[in-house]
């Protein structure tokens, strides 16, 4: 009870100091949301400070302590968590990324991969605390990534060009461009491949793998349009 009543009022004051520290919109949205994540840290250590007043036994003690240790663990990797919401948040409210159309649907993606993986390093951190092994977990998983990479390599070969491509932005939509043989306007890019309408009003498809490698010349991002003439002229008196 003591634990629960002053891991409240800590977690008050800490959200408190991170909102004097961090005087901005987003310092606010982030203070915002770590009120949970701070009562679960403030009665994890509150409540392994006040330990020692319990006079447990070796063995009972340090059960408690690893459960704090716990508690711990998991107050911070929700308050990472928070954080990361925040920031996806404001990721997908940006004219950065409005700017980049390929990156919209690719923020989804990114924005659960990202909390998949907070809470699987939470999980293997708790266990290691608790005193489980986990190498062959971590071995497990280094396996079955391998094997899932082996499988989608060229669709993660396509999906990182497509990232590239909207990040470097060598062409947008509607632009002239020359790639290889091929000239036209860019119609879509995708996660996976290009679309470009050529002059002969077909469509051509280029993966973004492929694409990220090749030679993009923008005829679009042209100041000025070279006009070189041959004019034939026949000298007579």
């Amino acid at each position: 009870v003591i634990a629960l009543l002053l891991g409240f009022l800590l977690a008050r004051l800490a959200r408190i100091g991170l909102r004097l520290l961090w005087r901005s919109p987003l310092g606010a949205a982030v203070a915002e949301q770590q009120l949970g994540p701070l009562r679960v840290m403030a009665m994890a250590l509150v409540m392994r400070i006040l330990t020692g007043v319990l006079y447990l036994t070796a063995g009972a003690e340090e059960s408690v302590v690893a459960a704090c240790n716990v508690g711990l663990i998991i107050g911070f990797m929700f308050g990472l968590w928070r954080v990361a919401e925040v920031m996806s948040g404001r990721i997908g409210e940006s004219e950065w990324l409005k700017a980049r159309p390929t990156l919209v649907g690719v923020m989804p993606l990114l924005h659960r991969m990202t909390e998949v993986g907070i809470w699987a390093a939470a999980a293997l951190w708790c266990l290691g605390e608790l005193g489980y092994s986990v190498t062959g977990v971590l071995a497990s998983l280094g396996l079955g990534g391998l094997a899932v990479a082996l499988a989608a390599k060229n669709t993660l070969e396509h999906l990182i060009g497509g990232m590239t491509l909207s990040l470097d932005q060598p062409m947008r939509v509607g632009d002239l461009v020359r790639i290889a043989d091929v000239q036209g306007t860019v119609e879509q890019i995708g996660l996976r491949s290009t679309r470009i309408r050529t002059q002969d009003r077909s469509v051509v498809t280029i993966p973004n793998g492929k694409l990220s490698d090749m030679q993009i010349e923008t005829l679009a991002a042209r100041d000025r349009i070279r006009m070189n003439l041959s004019l034939n002229v026949q000298y007579t008196l």
